[in-house]
């Protein structure tokens, strides 16, 4: 006997969760389902957003009562931070620490992928021992480097050798040194970032415009230079934005090798902000600062977004 869904033209109900699974596999809705959990987050956070303007334009610490009965207190925190030497000497540290350390990683993590690009066997095995550094946390990556540059660490050691003299520096208690410890350290720590970026910007490069440059005579410098070059300019424009907008945020490096110091010469501007609100208990100073900070990153990201933009025209034109 015939079962009921195969008599006359009866088709199955269709249950409510694959009438939504059809639903967001459309390709006009599936396109947004990343961004729901991100704006989901945005508006949870927004409360929190609006509390620190709170706290910006009132005059509040720790030890004064509670933040709601704190006076008006204007621009003037503004002002004060803006004309601090503190925080914008370690505004300063920070774009000296992303504008150094970014385009070394780049230059290491292009040479990388372009050398990793041309291993046939055990590729996987040196892109693996490529991204080691970038998978350890960074407490150990400090520590690792503290040792190095201390009094008894490998560095002195090395001058000791190259010398023939006892050399016992603590570079880490030096003005210049120090910054220069926590620039090594967070190349070290992500050029794998950029290693792992380009070869995957690499693997995507298609070979005919490649083998059609080596029929016509191009050498492997031409065909880096006007093939390869321009089709990662994507590419390489999100890893360079991605990685500056992570260093303008570097805290525990710092915190790690050099705490800030010697004095408060090598602080970022993240432990500045952080020391002011939370050790000095100056929360309305720190909210400020934070503020200034946001909207100092927040045109970075939108120049990032308008180069990226950019990029994308530009191949789609077919003008590079």
């Amino acid at each position: 006997m015939a079962t009921p869904e195969l008599v006359g033209n009866y088709t199955p109900p269709v249950s409510a969760w694959a009438r939504f699974i059809r639903w967001a596999s459309r390709d006009r809705v599936f396109k947004w389902v990343p961004f729901v959990p991100t704006q989901a987050l945005f508006m949870f956070m927004m409360p929190a957003f609006a509390l620190l303007i709170y706290l910006s334009f009132i005059n509040w610490r720790l030890t004064r009562g509670d933040w709601w009965e704190a006076g008006y207190y204007a621009v003037k925190n503004f002002g004060r931070v803006l004309t601090d030497e503190r925080f914008v000497g370690s505004i300063g540290n920070t774009l000296l620490y992303a504008f150094t350390s970014v385009p070394v990683e780049f230059v290491l993590g292009l040479l990388l992928a372009l050398a990793a690009q041309k291993i046939t066997r055990g590729r996987s095995f040196f892109s693996g021992i490529f991204l080691v550094p970038m998978m350890m946390v960074p407490v150990v990556v400090g520590y690792n480097f503290t040792m190095i540059f201390s009094e008894a660490g490998p560095f002195n050691q090395l001058l000791s050798f190259l010398t023939g003299s006892d050399v016992r520096v603590n570079w880490l208690a030096d003005f210049v040194m120090s910054k220069v410890a926590i620039i090594l350290a967070d190349i070290w720590q992500w050029t794998a970032f950029m290693f792992l970026m380009l070869m995957a910007g690499l693997t995507g490069i298609p070979e005919e415009p490649i083998r059609a440059a080596k029929i016509l005579g191009a050498n492997s410098w031409q065909i880096f230079w006007k093939i390869t070059l321009p089709m990662l300019k994507p590419v390489i424009t999100i890893a360079i934005v991605l990685r500056l907008l992570e260093t303008l945020k570097v805290f525990d490096t710092v915190l790690l090798i050099t705490g800030g110091g010697p004095g408060t010469s090598s602080e970022s501007v993240a432990m500045t902000i952080y020391k002011v609100g939370w050790e000095y208990n100056r929360i309305s100073r720190s909210a400020a600062m934070a503020l200034i900070v946001f909207f100092g990153t927040m045109v970075m990201v939108f120049i990032g977004f308008w180069l990226v933009r950019r990029q994308q025209r530009a191949i789609e034109e077919g003008l590079v």
